[in-house]
């Protein structure tokens, strides 16, 4: 045992860092041969062979009898130390001595010479620099097994015969065959050290003389093995059936585990692995806790242990991997995703004769079965199977985010999702383990079955100072429990998904363009790649996950301008696009006519940048035809009678003609949500009393028209002016109809007519929105600047000219100091009083309006304010403790790098590497402060928002305000300087 510590102390060390070994990574990994890949992999973990500096193994190069000598010396002493014991004395090799070439092996040749592990060839020489044979390298390794040289007659003319037969006795040569006079390579030799750790050590009996490798009084009992003896080296081969996740319950044949009781999840950091051995000549199995948390993917695969352990085969107990655990050659594994897997029969075939069932799948190029057992009954070929055969071989986990389902595997029902989702687009995949090479599949595992087991969110926090992360439908999570794979940052998209008992984050990535095709089987190509939409997470696609539906019925919103997010070749989300996403490229109908004798339209049309121009109409597009479907017609008259004022249109102009055949603005209304069917603007929804409903976010545009058409009195007629506005310059629009105007469709004598509803929840970003009249003179909604302000003062002035007051305000907003006048009786913001006192008097101040109250406000394009009011906070509220929502004096120190900290009055803090630190570390926290965590953005981190409880607070205590909504800091208001 003590040579143990001595010859495999730097290779554990070095092994312990890694949690599994799946074959030595050399570059020409590809080039060992597969009959060598376990013995090398061995050998490499125990550290008796490495690689060479470039990180290549050179598998077929040959060593030469000096490489081998210290290959021999490392294995029978149990330490390089580069032979210094024998480094000094004279060789009696007469070509190591006197060649200065070889001095770095002097010391091993010399060592293995005195135990008669290596002989001469002749005339005093050993031929350092000569490759060594297949024979060569068997004596010494029968020398080192025990084996007696003169005994076993290794000199003299016979000795390769004798060498030969003796190391096939003791098992040097153990799956292999070959001619032992040909030089050795790297990974033959590998394999020949291997075979004699592991091969019991050869014993001379003091009665007979002989030697054996088995007990001389009970040949059933098996000497230790060499590494045992000078090592403490054991080894099982087995199956993984556990790990501290999760637990299965057969074994590779598909029976019930020879154990007395079904393992469950182990403790953190442990695992299991099943093996057969043979006890008075019978077979027996037994499980194996190793001290390696095995990663779920590894279960069900047959592994390779090198360990040191107390007790014998079969009642091994605190075993202590050495290196890492190796997966054998005999495993092949292979994740499959869903499109890729079949559950045969399935009802595709149009054959009748009865099949015995099977699952199909496609890995490395070539389709390959899981075979049901031999006494399974067959199915008809043309039905659909439920999988039944295959519910006690198949392992399934229902794991989500945040909680392992930890414990024994579940076995799928026969017909569940386990079985249903084979050969449906999704990113879940299942996994078969084959233990033979690949000649049958022992089981097959999917661990991820809800269909939420896979989460689309996003990145909205990152901090690695603070080591922790924020995910949409996850929330904040230390990084200790977190996977990420590639390149994650704040803001991006990803993929959330739960493996080895820990959150496991992937980016996605957004992609722009047209589908150019979709097969039958739902393969899209966009931009010359092919995309499947996952049937689980694209919503879009509503219950049937059917890609080409969606297409047909959402043509007009489908092109160029289409955003999918995808991930291994799924798309996991659609944001549909206008036809076009530059507003420049829309017009509005404002007025038209027909000259019947020259058949001929004109159209007089406003534009987004709020010009007008008339023109001859080329061509456009017959909403109201018999014939929906075609895209453009060119008789004036159709255009004339479809009556097309206040239809918005994408256009183009050539010669002072226009072409309005694109199709015009999209249609959507509340009971097909965002879907776009075609036609205009103008949806007169009865279930909703005719309010038209249009989805958009704040940047889409939406056209004014106004002026009159009085079709019974034409002389009071005014021509009507289009305006256009982005929606987010036009009000505060949340889910509800714009204020002040009313419903009256289709009869433009009224004053008013259009409405408009916006979802917030839209994800349609450029949207061009339609129309709405408003009255006969220019709409008197106007674009707002800035909205939320901390007054200074607020005082009424009397306007001598219209004989009318307003206010005169000096304000603070984000962009600094402002001092306005308002328009002559301005109203607050629900435009339904005034802010104005009775009785006014020049230069009075406006009560509710005193300095520290914050308001809400819009300015005209004139600069003039609008509308006020004093409903956000008076500074009477603000002196209140820190609740949820609402607007509080602070001191805001700095505001740097979008990371605001808050701390007393006075308080001088310094920054940390350009950031402010924490509040805990700036000052003490209390109960007597108000605590709000600040959880936006990039910083998570908790920050003083408020004054001491109890204490009266005059505002010139402080230098800014903050607004609160939800527990989050939505705007500062810095006033420390006015």
């Amino acid at each position: 045992m003590s040579n143990l510590k001595k010859v495999f102390a730097l290779a554990l060390v070095f092994a312990l860092s890694l949690t599994l070994f799946a074959g030595a990574a050399f570059t020409d990994q590809a080039d060992i041969a597969e009959d060598y890949i376990d013995d090398v992999n061995m050998l490499v973990e125990l550290g008796v062979v490495g690689g060479y500096p470039d990180g290549s193994f050179k598998p077929e190069n040959t060593i030469t009898r000096a490489e081998f000598a210290k290959l021999a010396y490392v294995l029978k002493y149990g330490v390089d130390d580069s032979g210094k014991l024998f480094a000094d004395q004279k060789s009696i090799f007469t070509d190591v001595e006197n060649d200065a070439s070889v001095a770095w092996a002097k010391g091993y040749i010399n060592y293995c010479a005195s135990q008669k592990i290596v002989g001469g060839v002749g005339n005093n020489r050993f031929n350092p620099r000569g490759n060594i044979t297949v024979a060569e390298a068997s004596k010494m390794l029968l020398v080192i097994l025990g084996a007696d040289p003169i005994k076993e007659g290794f000199g003299g003319s016979n000795w390769i015969s004798n060498t030969v037969s003796k190391a096939m006795e003791l098992g040097v040569y153990k799956d292999w065959t070959g001619n032992p006079n040909e030089p050795a390579t790297r990974q033959l030799v590998a394999k020949l050290i291997k075979n004699t750790i592991l091969a019991p050590v050869y014993l001379y009996s003091s009665i007979t003389g002989l030697g054996s490798q088995v007990n001389i009084f009970d040949p059933e009992i098996k000497n230790e093995t060499l590494g045992e003896r000078t090592m403490g080296l054991k080894h099982v081969t087995g199956i993984v059936i556990a790990n501290e996740n999760y637990a299965i319950d057969i074994d590779e044949e598909g029976e019930a585990l020879d154990l007395n009781s079904v393992p469950g999840n182990q403790t953190e950091g442990k695992s299991l692995v099943y093996y057969e051995y043979i006890s008075n000549g019978d077979v027996k199995h037994h499980a194996i806790e190793i001290d390696r948390a095995l990663d779920d993917d590894l279960l069900g695969n047959m592994v390779d242990v090198y360990f040191t352990a107390h007790g014998t085969e079969g009642n091994y107990t605190n075993v202590k991997v050495l290196g890492n655990v190796i997966v054998n050659s005999q495993t092949k594994a292979y994740d499959v995703a869903s499109p890729d897997v079949r559950l045969m029969p399935d009802g595709e075939s149009t054959s009748s004769r009865e099949v015995k069932p099977y699952i199909e799948f496609k890995a490395d190029g070539k389709t390959l079965r899981m075979e049901s057992k031999s006494d399974t009954p067959k199915v008809a070929q043309n039905s659909v199977y439920n999988g039944e055969a295959f519910t006690g071989r198949a392992f399934i986990s229902n794991t989500t985010f945040k909680q392992v389902d930890e414990g024994l595997l579940d076995h799928p029902t026969a017909g569940s999702r386990f079985f249903t989702q084979m050969g449906e687009d999704s990113i879940a995949q299942y996994r078969f383990v084959s233990v033979d090479g690949g000649k049958t599949f022992s089981y097959v595992f999917k661990f991820h079955n809800s269909a939420n087991a896979f989460l689309f969110g996003n990145v909205s926090a990152y901090n690695e100072a603070k080591s922790t992360i924020t995910l949409s439908g996850v929330g904040t999570e230390s990084l200790d429990n977190v996977i990420i794979h590639g390149n994650v940052e704040k803001d991006d998209d990803v993929i959330i998904y739960m493996a080895n008992g820990k959150i496991n984050v992937a980016k996605v990535s957004v992609i722009t363009g047209l589908v150019t095709s979709i097969t039958p089987e739902g393969i899209a190509t966009i931009g010359g790649e092919q995309y499947r939409a996952d049937k689980d997470i694209c919503v879009e696609l509503g219950a049937d996950g059917d890609l080409s539906r969606y297409y047909a019925n959402n043509k007009s919103s489908i092109n160029e301008n289409t955003r999918y997010w995808v991930y291994n070749g799924f798309i996991l989300g659609i944001e549909p696009a206008s036809a076009s996403t530059n507003i420049a490229d829309y017009a509005v109908i404002l007025s038209s006519s027909y000259d019947q004798g020259v058949d001929s339209a004109r159209v007089r049309l406003g534009f987004s940048d709020n010009t007008e121009g008339v023109y001859e109409v080329s061509k456009f597009y017959t909403v109201n035809s018999a014939n929906p479907a075609a895209e453009g017609n060119e008789r004036a008259h159709d255009f004339a009678n479809n009556a097309k004022f206040g239809f918005v249109y994408k256009y183009s102009i050539s010669g002072g003609r226009v072409d309005l055949s694109a199709q015009p603005g999209f249609e959507a209304n509340s009971s097909n949500g965002y879907s776009v069917v075609g036609g205009a603007f103008k949806v007169d929804n009865a279930t909703t009393g005719g309010v038209q409903y249009y989805y958009a976010s704040t940047s889409s545009t939406l056209f004014l028209l106004y002026g009159n058409i009085d079709n019974e009195n034409p002389q009071n007629s005014i021509p009507v002016k289009a305006k256009a506005y982005k929606l987010k310059d036009i009000t505060d629009i949340n889910s509800r109809p714009i204020n002040g105007l009313s419903v009256s469709n289709q009869d433009y004598s009224q004053t008013t007519v259009g409405n408009v509803v916006v979802d917030d929840t839209s994800t349609i970003s450029s949207l061009v929105v339609g129309v709405m009249t408003v009255g006969q003179s220019i709409p008197p909604i106007v674009p707002e600047t800035d909205d939320i302000a901390y007054v200074v003062s607020a005082k009424q002035v009397y306007n001598v000219v219209s004989n009318k007051w307003y206010l005169r305000v000096k304000m603070i907003s984000e962009d600094g100091l402002l001092e306005v006048d308002s328009v002559d009786e301005p109203v607050d913001s629900t435009g339904t009083s005034s802010a104005l006192v009775g009785n006014p008097r020049p230069n009075q101040e406006i009560p509710g309006y005193g300095r520290g109250t914050i308001v809400r406000f819009k300015l005209n394009e004139e600069g003039k304010l609008t509308t006020i009011d004093n409903s956000m906070g008076t500074a009477e509220d603000m002196k209140k403790p820190i609740t949820n929502n609402g607007f509080y004096y602070v001191n805001a120190t700095v505001v740097n790098n979008g990371l605001v900290g808050f701390f007393p009055y006075g308080e001088i803090v310094e920054l940390e590497n350009g950031r402010l630190p924490a509040a805990s570390s700036a000052m003490a926290l209390d109960e007597e402060y108000e605590i709000i965590t600040i959880n936006d953005g990039e910083y998570v981190g908790n920050y003083l928002a408020s004054a001491p409880k109890g204490i009266a607070i005059d505002e010139d205590d402080f230098n800014a305000i903050i607004q609160v909504r939800s527990g989050k800091i939505v705007k500062i208001f810095s006033f420390e300087n006015f």
